[in-house]
């Protein structure tokens, strides 16, 4: 089939089942399916965004689609600019979040052949990530089957689309657009007898957990990105709450979505008989084998008394890792969104960020500190205010390639980066007592030499260190993009 038909068919078809970004990294072999994206843009139909390095740019489309609750597709070459986009896609599988990898390839026939820039792309993703080799007109009808059902379950899918010379043409893809409308599943709910001692735990997917949680009476124990840490039933020290006697008291747990965060809630649900884990994007949530799955709950026979036990004023705290947590929670406007990168602040952000009513974002299908950068960056694509993201020196580092904002727009995005010299979350593992200090801070903290001012001015980004809790407030309104830098 000519490359530039078969390009057409395929773009238009991620834009009939939603896609209104697309995302893509310069290459030869794709270029048809570039010339058919463009041709959308031209007439208002799709967004184009260009990025140089394929791991930034999946990690651009995974915050867009994460923040949009649209899928985002992403157009790469063939050979290693496929391999690139594992790490996003990975965490689209454990996050459920609905990622297109358009993968440009070879004819099959050149497949282990020693072909230039040929290898064995179809399910190169895994047994975890849904594909389809697409050559001909006869193999876009199950493609679109497959697409639909990852959509519908809100999973990443590989179309891998195979292109032979000419490369590309005229396009005539809107010839193909027609609207896709996806079903989504009806949950059915079940009941939960909320008369005895019950706590609700929401990790990351865990929105519906807030609306359960006041039905019951029952202590709110919600992660900072699980979308309910807000309202009255929520409690902001639950992690040293349940260090006390309290934990003996609770007779009932439920979960909603996927809680990553702490130990001491681990051992709170593989300390219980049974739980109660209620389904999400994020898939099941069973650590201890004990738990009953639900779609949907709704309480009856509310408790009294029983959540006022958990209540406790909120501290104040000095400059720092707290403080900033606190006061962007309190700037942070309902046109705005926070990003906290997978490291040491989010466990802070765990502890102190107040009961509000904020849009939190984070990476926690598998918890990587990879692409935050970029995460953030597709994530400031759908805030109509301020994006601001709480990072470690390392996450910023391990993504710096993605500072590269070249044939995009400015982002209105603060990235605001806690330099503590290395990873300073390893400081809680045994391990840390165990062995020599220098063999530590060598292969666990990993402190590193850079300048982060000269960074953010390379990359087109403001800079300033900010050393006091004057020139935070000052700091927190601005506009960006700008990289805000505190030293510990």
């Amino acid at each position: 089939m000519i490359s530039q038909s078969l390009a057409d068919r395929v773009i238009g078809l991620a834009s009939s089942v939603g896609v209104e970004r697309f995302f893509l990294s310069p290459g030869s072999r794709s270029q048809a399916l570039v010339v058919a994206v463009e041709k959308l843009t031209q007439k208002k139909f799709a967004e184009s965004y260009v990025r140089i390095d394929e791991r930034s740019m999946s990690f651009m489309a995974l915050g867009n689609s994460v923040a949009s609750d649209k899928p985002s597709a992403m157009i790469v070459t063939s050979g290693t600019a496929v391999a690139n986009l594992y790490p996003a896609m990975l965490e689209a599988h454990h996050a459920g979040i609905p990622l297109i990898a358009i993968t440009a390839d070879r004819p099959k026939r050149l497949r282990g052949k020693g072909a230039n820039q040929t290898t064995l792309q179809p399910g190169i993703f895994g047994e975890l990530i849904e594909y389809v080799d697409i050559e001909s007109e006869q193999d876009l009808t199950p493609a679109q089957e497959k697409l639909m059902a990852s959509l519908a379950s809100s999973q990443p899918i590989q179309l891998n689309v195979c292109f032979d010379e000419p490369l590309s043409g005229d396009s005539s893809v809107t010839d193909f657009l027609k609207k896709i409308e996806l079903q989504k599943p009806v949950k059915t709910p079940t009941e939960i007898d909320c008369s005895v001692r019950g706590v609700v735990i929401a990790g990351a997917g865990g929105e519906q957990a807030r609306e359960f949680a006041e039905s019951a009476n029952w202590p709110l124990l919600a992660e900072p990105s699980s979308g309910s840490r807000a309202g009255n039933s929520a409690i902001l020290n639950y992690e040293s709450l349940l260090k006390t006697d309290l934990a003996a008291e609770i007779e009932a747990v439920v979960v909603f979505g996927k809680p990553t965060l702490t130990r001491v809630v681990n051992q709170l649900i593989s300390n219980q008989h049974q739980i109660t884990s209620v389904s999400s994007a994020y898939g099941v949530f069973d650590i201890a084998e004990n738990a009953i799955q639900a779609e949907r709950l709704e309480a009856k026979n509310p408790i009294s008394r029983w959540l006022e036990k958990w209540k406790s004023e909120p501290q104040d705290y000095e400059f720092g890792r707290e403080q900033l947590v606190q006061k962007i929670w309190e700037a942070t406007e309902a046109s705005d969104s926070v990003f906290l990168g997978a490291s040491k602040m989010i466990r802070v952000a765990n502890n102190v960020a107040p009961a509000r009513e904020v849009s939190v974002y984070s990476n926690r299908g598998l918890a990587g500190i990879d692409g935050s950068n970029s995460t953030a960056i597709g994530i400031s694509l759908n805030t109509p205010g301020i994006t601001r993201a709480i990072i470690g020196d390392l996450t910023v580092l391990h993504d710096v390639g993605g500072l590269n904002l070249s044939s995009i727009p400015k982002p209105n995005l603060q990235l605001w980066v806690v330099n503590d010299s290395g990873g300073k979350i390893f400081e809680q593992l045994e391990i840390k007592q165990q062995i020599d200090d220098g063999v530590y801070k060598k292969y666990f903290q990993t402190p590193q030499q850079f300048d982060l001012a000269l960074v953010a001015n390379a990359f087109g980004w403001g800079y300033q260190l900010i050393e006091n809790s004057n020139q935070l407030d000052s700091a927190i309104a601005a506009n960006g993009p700008v990289i805000f830098e505190i030293r510990l």
